[in-house]
């Protein structure tokens, strides 16, 4: 059975340690020199000891969690969105760990199923200072990633000659390493909003939950359905159909390869007549939107059951989902 002397001192047995080196360098008196290199040992072993539960920590972490989000930030905007990346997931009740590049490995990587990458570019095409070391390790390292899925969201501005140098770079790494894309890496440019919106569709997409809220407003241009037919009358199948849209703004540019998004809404004169037979009134305002706005983009359903809801209600009526097309031609 233990003393009560040893029951006592056990939870502390480095500062107990530094007690008696401290007496025995006392008692021995030592050369100068060799008390420095012990002193400067036991700072070390202190160091040691303070960081290795703080990695098994975050290693734990890392693998009790579905998803991986590393940034890479000089200034900052690299890591809000990566938390603002993780709420999203958390608010469709997908797991995630944040972490900087630095605090990860090439071990990390290879144990690591799923890992989102949110990085900046500093100075010419260079990573960031807490990315520098983990692609010297990445780079250094021949580790198989073919286990680990990941996507790169890489920011930048297109004005500088290594626009997203070091998204690019690393993207081109992982594939070499046998990585495989989730999605195609996406590079913003000075935080485009439409990008960013794609960005937060994968995240959708990884989560089985497109009801979001744009971290910034993108603008959109107005469009009519000009015509819509059935391609496949007839088929066992779901119908196919051909959808002609015209614009109603000003004529519309765009580059082959650009990404279309259509966020659809109801035709406002219905949904005000709707809300007025419903008792409410179509221009009520609620957080700077008229209620007859909020509702045009919501998926509403019969007149009947409609019935039943108060404001609180129609407000949680679940958004009619965006849609994503790539554009194969020019205007």
């Amino acid at each position: 059975m233990p003393t009560p002397l040893a029951t006592h001192l056990r939870p502390y047995p480095f500062p107990l340690a530094c007690v008696l080196l401290a007496a025995a360098l006392l008692h021995w008196q030592p050369p100068r020199e060799v008390s420095a290199a012990v002193v400067v040992l036991g700072y070390l072993a202190l160091c040691l000891l303070v960081w290795r539960p703080g990695r098994a920590k975050s290693v734990e972490a890392t693998k009790s969690s579905d998803l991986l989000i590393a940034f890479a930030s000089q200034g900052g905007q690299a890591r809000e969105l990566a938390e603002r990346s993780a709420r999203q997931l958390a608010d469709a009740g997908v797991s995630s760990t944040t972490r900087t590049l630095n605090e990860l490995d090439p071990a990390t990587l290879t144990d690591a199923r799923r890992l989102l990458f949110v990085v900046s570019t500093y100075g010419e095409g260079e990573a960031p200072d807490n990315a520098a070391r983990f692609e010297r390790r990445l780079l250094a390292s021949h580790a198989d990633l073919s286990g680990l899925q990941y996507t790169v969201l890489a920011l930048g501005d297109s004005q500088y000659s290594h626009y997203c140098g070091f998204g690019r770079r690393l993207d081109d790494t992982l594939r070499s390493r046998g990585g495989e894309p989730l999605f195609d890496r996406l590079d913003v440019d000075r935080l485009d909003a439409g990008t960013l919106r794609h960005w937060q569709q994968q995240l959708g997409q990884l989560s089985g939950h497109n009801d979001f809220s744009d971290w910034q407003p993108v603008p959109y241009g107005n469009w009519r359905l000009a015509g819509r037919s059935v391609l496949n009358p007839g088929s066992s199948g779901a119908p196919v159909c051909h959808i002609r849209l015209e614009p109603l703004d000003e004529a519309a540019h765009w580059r082959a390869g650009d990404i279309a998004e259509i966020g659809p809404r109801h035709p406002r004169g219905p949904i005000e007549e709707l809300l007025r037979r419903l008792g409410h009134d179509p221009q009520q305002r609620i957080a700077g939107e008229s209620l007859l706005d909020i509702l045009c983009t919501r998926r509403v359903p019969a007149e009947e059951a409609l019935r039943e809801l108060d404001i609180d209600a129609l407000l949680a009526l679940p958004q009619l989902a965006h849609r994503e097309y790539s554009i194969a031609s020019v205007p």
